[in-house]
């Protein structure tokens, strides 16, 4: 196999990551229970091991030594293949005196020694940028050349952070961590997200027609996004819909400006004031309502009603893994049996790599915390049908995705002064590298974004069965599929 092939061929994998969601899923007290019979089949096997003080501490070092040899095996094996596929004698060593080569300039001299000849692992790359030891001239292209100037392993700086905080995200999302961590993360401020977001303020795809940046701008993207997802959704006048995860309020404003009777609900009170004032200079702030809590609170404010229609774009990655199948039960008990449901998630390729993993451990630090719902689409389409869901249409719109990011990515460059002078050079920086690496992500389908139209599975439909008991399903696939409606959006 040629060198190419095995950079860039993509290794089939087992099924470890299904074992470990299914752990996940159980929660702490499941996977305590979970540990009971490996525990006991291992002490029952090991005849110098019989008392009770054995099987307590056989019980304990069990889940202990899978996670030491799991973390180990990935240190070593990132290791191998960084030497092996981007370190070897074929491959050309940076060169990290020559700025305009590189694209880094030390200004750390004492590091020039360090790494001659050596490519930097992009962690350590990245932490040495975030503490001003080394400068990018130029992020984005920094991050484009990434393989001839870092390696992609698991470092010490990885380590302590999946061990020291990952493990408890990955266990936790309870209500008071969830408010902790993700609204937190909206309250930072208005401006800061306006600076690469734009006016539209939508953090998530747009979805474009034109190739060349000149084509077309950010916001016409973004509004042809959101007229796709009210078309797919077949929103009508009068009707009421709930965003979940509302964000500054775009797509339940452009919900409301088409006759629905909207709410948004999110986690950020800063979210909230914006999208107020949005709505009200719009002139549709009389048919928006806004919730201010966690998705799990909705029916305590408003009475327990059902909607007709219920959108939630990139935000379901925040519910976690161990809450995901709950969630989307609570969605479906939210919604009307002929009602629809529009779930848009970001999620990670199957056939892993290990820049991939790199770059979700960054993410998880940095970026979007607790967010480990993101997850190969297997995942997601299991989980919404065990929850009662069909599945009409799902599309991958990556390519859209990567066009977004490197257009927020040039409108964070171009704020550069008042970011810095705000918030600091180091939030600055930190946030210039998230959107030149995920642009770059995106665009190799490391990460990409699903679009999914679902609808009630109900088990009779009201265009197969004819009752005259009055208890006709209301669901008519028929009526609702069969027509001019949208169905995919890219040709």
């Amino acid at each position: 196999m040629s060198l190419n092939d095995r950079r860039y061929r993509p290794i089939p994998r087992d099924y470890t990551f299904e074992i470990i969601i299914f752990c996940l899923e159980q929660g702490p007290l499941g996977m305590a229970a979970l540990n009971l019979l490996p525990t006991y089949l291992v002490w029952s096997l090991l005849p110098f091991v019989s008392s009770l003080w054995s099987l307590a501490a056989l019980y304990v070092l069990m889940p202990l030594t899978f996670i030491v040899v799991f973390v180990i095996s990935m240190v070593l094996n990132s290791q191998r293949d960084a030497a092996e596929l981007w370190e070897s004698k074929r491959c050309k060593m940076p060169d990290w005196t020559n700025e305009k080569e590189t694209g880094v300039r030390f200004t750390d001299k004492g590091l020039l020694s360090k790494y001659k000849g050596k490519k930097i692992p992009i962690e350590t790359a990245i932490e040495l940028y975030f503490n001003e030891k080394i400068d990018f001239l130029d992020t984005k292209a920094v991050l484009h050349r990434r393989y001839d100037l870092f390696t992609m392993t698991i470092t010490m700086g990885h380590l302590k952070w999946f061990l020291g905080t990952f493990l408890g995200q990955l266990t936790g999302h309870t209500q008071e961590r969830d408010a902790r961590e993700v609204g937190d993360v909206y309250n930072r401020g208005n401006d800061f997200y306006g600076w690469f977001l734009g006016p539209s303020m939508v953090y998530t795809s747009g979805i474009f027609h034109q190739q060349d940046f000149q084509g077309e701008s950010l916001e016409v993207g973004q509004q042809r996004k959101i007229d796709h997802i009210l078309d797919a959704i077949h929103l009508q006048k009068g009707e009421r819909h709930l965003d979940i995860g509302c964000g500054w309020g775009t797509l339940a404003i452009e919900a409301a400006k088409r006759g629905a009777i909207s709410t948004g609900c999110t986690l950020a009170k800063e979210q909230v004031a914006f999208a107020k004032a949005a709505a009200k200079k719009q002139g549709v702030d009389k048919n928006c309502s806004w919730i201010i809590d966690d998705y799990r609170n909705i029916p305590k404010h408003n009475g327990g009603k059902k909607y007709d229609k219920i959108t939630c774009v990139e935000m379901a990655e925040h519910v976690g893994i161990k809450n995901f199948q709950p969630f989307l039960r609570h969605v479906h008990s939210m919604l009307k049996d002929d009602g629809m449901f529009y779930i848009q998630m970001c999620g990670v390729r199957r056939t892993w790599c290990f820049e991939d993993v790199c770059w979700i451990l960054f993410m998880g630090k940095y970026i979007f915390p607790g967010a480990d719902a993101s997850t190969p689409i297997n995942f997601v389409v299991n989980q919404l049908e065990r929850s009662g869901f069909e599945l009409h249409r799902l599309e991958n719109c990556g390519v859209h995705y990567a066009r977004t990011i490197e257009m927020w990515h040039d409108n964070w460059v171009d704020n550069r002064k008042e970011v810095v002078s705000k918030y600091s050079e180091w939030w600055y920086r930190m946030w210039a590298v998230f959107l030149a690496w995920s642009t770059m992500i995106a665009r190799q389908g490391t990460s990409t974004v699903y679009m999914m139209v679902c609808n009630k599975n109900m088990l009779a439909d009201g265009h197969s069965v004819a009752l005259k008991d009055g208890s006709q399903p209301k669901l008519n696939r028929t009526k609702l599929f069969i027509g001019d409606k949208p169905i995919a959006y890219q040709q």
